[in-house]
């Protein structure tokens, strides 16, 4: 059995990253192995939530894992960022991993970039929380937190050994590509792949089918910790930046 958690973006909940990936939870649903499990981000948009005079449904309540504000550099060099809400993340995060544990992370958008921090922070001897790294952790048009107190990520020069798949579109207009890459760097062996399917985990049945074929060969412990990489693909179209592109 390989646990999955998905984790929705920057203003998604449950009911909404439910819809967007639908096809892959079908897909995977009628598998034997694998068990995907869809949290909502921790916070609730200010002015929304209990007391705002809003009567808003699951559905309709936006959600964030942090609130990213501007401060300055002492440097005076560039904005460094402040993620309210982050601290309390990581608790939920912390509290939730002791009690269950998951094999594999899928984030998308801002779920992404908690993905990767989150991937990072477990593949270190001193995470600080009793869980064993991520088997994989599949990063959905993310980006890098930007890391100023050295909770997640390695110092600047080294990279994190944690497992990651980027999953990038070409033609992502809400996430740069130049952001998405900061994120890659981030690791020391990360896999890209690309797809032309916009700001979205792709869905076509092309991809749902690679997803499950990826989850039950981590599931299979017949196989070795990196087969995942030999999971066959999408049909490639054309190289990028050294990675393959492939096709939705």
């Amino acid at each position: 059995m390989v646990k999955v958690l998905f984790l929705p973006g920057y203003s998604r909940n449950i009911p909404v990253f439910k819809g967007h990936t639908a096809p892959v939870l079908e897909e995977c649903a009628s598998s034997s192995v694998i068990d995907i499990t869809v949290i909502n981000p921790t916070h609730i948009f200010p002015g929304y939530g209990p007391g705002s005079g809003y009567n808003l449904s699951e559905a309709d309540t936006p959600r964030a894992w942090f609130f990213a504000k501007d401060t300055p550099d002492p440097t005076g060099r560039q904005p460094s960022k402040y993620y309210k809400g982050l601290d309390e993340t990581w608790a939920m995060f912390k509290e939730l991993l002791e009690k269950e544990k998951f094999d594999v992370v899928l984030g998308h958008s801002q779920g992404s970039a908690m993905a990767g921090a989150l991937a990072s922070r477990l593949a270190r001897p001193d995470s600080g929380i009793n869980h064993p790294p991520f088997k994989l952790a599949i990063l959905s048009g993310g980006f890098a937190i930007q890391d100023n107190k050295g909770e997640f990520f390695p110092p600047e020069g080294s990279k994190s050994p944690a497992k990651t798949l980027h999953v990038l579109a070409t033609n992502d207009f809400i996430v740069p590509t130049y952001l998405s890459d900061m994120l890659v760097d981030k690791f020391e062996n990360p896999k890209v792949l690309w797809h032309n399917m916009g700001h979205f985990v792709p869905t076509s049945a092309t991809w749902t089918k690679f997803f499950r074929t990826l989850f039950e060969t981590i599931a299979d412990e017949s196989k070795g910790e990196d087969e995942w990489r030999n999971v066959d693909l999408p049909k490639t179209v054309k190289a990028k930046s050294g990675f393959s592109f492939f096709k939705s």
